[in-house]
């Protein structure tokens, strides 16, 4: 346990450091309560567990979800291109369309649109004629 107190608030970049290695740890009960004995306060606990729900609980997994969500979104918008370019290849445009041709940022901008504009959809009620 003596170990942990390498990684210490002295300074910025310690701190950070050590901020960082609580949030991809598992260990945290442990660096809490050597803290707790270094300090001799109970707000150590507040810290140490306030800092837990709100990075690891909540911030990490929103990050994870917006990865997974941009992932297969990517996903859908490829199948859909692939699928699009089947059927005016079954039209006879004989227009090639692969997935790779566009520039990058044209496919980050379709994501982006993707992502957004089902979002919005979902956010606007229906109107009613």
């Amino acid at each position: 346990m003596k170990s942990y107190l390498l990684f210490n608030f002295n300074d910025y970049s310690n701190g950070m450091v050590t901020l960082f290695n609580l949030v991809v740890m598992g260990n945290w009960q442990d660096w809490m309560q050597s803290y707790k004995d270094l300090t001799g306060t109970a707000w150590t606990y507040v810290y140490f567990i306030s800092f837990y729900l709100i990075t690891v609980l909540l911030l990490l997994n929103l990050v994870v979800a917006f990865v997974l969500e941009a992932f297969f979104a990517e996903m859908d918008l490829e199948a859909f291109e692939t699928e699009s370019g089947e059927q005016t290849e079954e039209n006879g445009k004989a227009r090639r369309r692969n997935v790779g041709t566009k520039s990058r940022s044209a496919r980050v901008d379709a994501l982006l649109h993707r992502i957004l504009s089902a979002e919005l959809e979902k956010a606007q009620p229906p109107s009613t004629p």
